[in-house]
């Protein structure tokens, strides 16, 4: 990864911006009681870090004044609560996560399936792909014979996604942007900005995940799922009034049960991304992430950043790679420049990106 080490790369070392030093409190001169030290290591403050002096305002609804022994501490500000949106913003969230790709259609030729096979120059095997135009998946042989069809139609409101209001004409509906086959013959399915479906091998509906995932997903050995989601939404620190759309990376159990859900936002912003957050042009969709990738650790000796579990996504709308440790959900690396609009980024066998 000779790119990676330095130059255009980067390793964050600062702390991240939650746990920042100028922003923690202290407690007062006097040994506080022990009530008011359990409060201080919950809110992560200990030693003499400096912050805002004084208590801060009586929020409406709280106590009419505080405690003798906390008030003479050294106090952080609570951040307000986000603005309920108002229908018009919520109609905007519904468009912008609705947003699909523009479809272009030319009429079929004559030729079809396999047209020039040469066996000395293409690896040979079975091939996986899915569907332009429909809700299918297909494994055929060298020679275009059909091996096997898994195929599952979107049934709407009452169907896969109950839970979810799906616009008649939204991208995902009527095909499936990304499918993979599974050792025991069923398949995972992305319907694009709107969910995962499990498949058994005979195309029986397993589960059905609304979370709203997009482009790519990797399964684990252990049958544990990363993937990529989206949601609209107000990000008060971004502009308190506009609509935008943050990624999410996600993984769900063998079932289709969510363990956890991390907003690329807030790893960008814990790593102290800021060269990277000054990318963000697009003020509606902040990163169009697009690809994720589990790192098997294979060149964490040469780029610590790489070590196992840590995951690769790309930011196509940011022209940057980058790597996320899900555990601390913050940002150890990135990578500009030499490329733009990226997708899939992968590991090669050498060491190479």
């Amino acid at each position: 990864l000779p790119r990676g080490c330095g130059g255009e790369g980067r390793h964050p070392g600062a702390p991240s911006r939650g746990h920042d030093r100028d922003r923690i409190g202290s407690w007062g001169r006097p040994r506080p009681p022990l009530g008011a030290r359990v409060l201080c290591l919950a809110g992560g403050g200990s030693g003499a870090e400096s912050g805002q002096a004084g208590p801060p305002a009586r929020a409406a609804g709280g106590p009419e004044e505080l405690p003798e022994e906390l008030a003479g501490g050294k106090w952080s500000p609570t951040p307000a609560a986000a603005p309920r949106p108002t229908a018009a913003q919520l109609q905007e969230m519904a468009e912008l996560e609705a947003l699909g790709y523009a479809d272009g259609v030319r009429p079929a030729g004559e030729l079809v399936s396999v047209t020039r096979y040469d066996p000395e120059r293409a690896q040979p095997g079975l091939n996986f792909f899915v569907s332009g135009h429909a809700c299918e998946a297909y494994l055929v042989d060298m020679q275009g014979t059909l091996v096997h069809r898994w195929s599952h139609p979107f049934d709407g409101l009452g169907g896969l996604f109950p839970d979810l209001d799906v616009a008649p004409d939204a991208a995902g509906r009527d095909k499936w942007r990304r499918a993979e086959l599974l050792d025991d013959g069923g398949i995972l399915a992305i319907h694009e900005g709107i969910g995962m479906v499990r498949l058994d091998r005979e195309s029986r509906l397993l589960w059905a995940y609304p979370g709203k995932t997009h482009h790519d997903l990797q399964v684990m050995p252990d049958g544990r799922i990363w993937t990529l989601a989206r949601e609209a939404l107000i990000i008060p620190r971004l502009d308190p009034d506009a609509i935008c759309m943050d990624d999410y990376l996600v993984e769900l159990s063998p079932d289709g049960q969510e363990l956890q859900r991390i907003s690329v936002l807030e790893c960008l912003e814990n790593g102290g991304a800021d060269d990277l957050l000054a990318r963000m042009k697009h003020e509606k969709e902040l990163f169009h992430t697009n690809s994720i990738e589990v790192l098997d650790g294979r060149i964490a000796d040469r780029v610590p950043a790489f070590a196992e579990g840590n995951l690769l996504i790309s930011l196509r709308h940011l022209d940057a790679l980058a790597v996320i440790d899900p555990r601390q959900r913050r940002l150890v690396w990135s990578l500009t420049g030499g490329f733009a609009a990226q997708h899939d980024p992968k590991i090669l066998a050498n060491g190479n990106l």
